[in-house]
C-alpha cells in the first residue's frame, strides 16, 4: 500500500525524511571536522610521549590551535555571508536570513549609502 499523497503530488513524510537525511548529513560533516582539527592539533601540539599528563606548553598549544582554527572558520562563515548577500534580490526571505535582519523589518542604511550590515 503507497503512503499518502498530497495536493501537490508529495509525500507527506518527505519533509521529515530530508530534515533527517540533513541532521546526519551535519553530524557527518562535524565529526569529519572535529576529527580533522583534533589531528592537526595533536600532530602539531603534542610531541612528548614519556608521561601520561599532558605538559602546560601542550596544553595550550592544544588551546591556541582549537581557538585559532574557531575564529578561522567562524570569519570564513562572515565572509561568506558578505559575499553571498550582494547576489541575493534584496528584500528576499533568503536576503533577510543571511543578513541577520529580523522578518518585515526594512533594511538600515549605513552612513556610506548602502545596507548596514
Amino acid at each position: 500500500m503507497q503512503a499518502p499523497v498530497t495536493p501537490q503530488g508529495t509525500d507527506p513524510q518527505q519533509p521529515e525524511m530530508m530534515s533527517m537525511e540533513t541532521m546526519s548529513y551535519q553530524l557527518r560533516q562535524f565529526m569529519t571536522n572535529y576529527n580533522h582539527v583534533s589531528t592537526m592539533c595533536f600532530d602539531d601540539c603534542i610531541h612528548d610521549f614519556t608521561g601520561r599528563k599532558l605538559l602546560a606548553k601542550e596544553n595550550t598549544c592544544t588551546m591556541n590551535c582549537m581557538q585559532k582554527y574557531l575564529n578561522m572558520t567562524q570569519r570564513i562563515q562572515q565572509r561568506f555571508r558578505e559575499c553571498h548577500i550582494g547576489e541575493l534580490p534584496m528584500g528576499s526571505e533568503t536576503w533577510k536570513q543571511f543578513s541577520g535582519m529580523a522578518p518585515g523589518a526594512a533594511p538600515q542604511s549605513s552612513p556610506g549609502g548602502g545596507v548596514a550590515k
